[in-house]
């Protein structure tokens, strides 16, 4: 995936609430954590 210089690609995925990273308060932590391309190359292929 490419981008125009300067900015970012974000990707999302959906997971069950009780999964969703959350700060010590309680609060909704938003992380940006970098993208493992290999991994995600892997699982794609072990669904076939």
């Amino acid at each position: 995936m490419c981008a125009i210089p300067g900015n970012g690609v974000e990707l999302y995925w959906d997971r069950p609430e009780a999964e969703w990273p959350r700060n010590p308060d309680g609060a909704l932590k938003l992380v940006s954590n970098p993208l493992d391309v290999d991994n995600l190359a892997r699982e794609g292929a072990s669904d076939c």
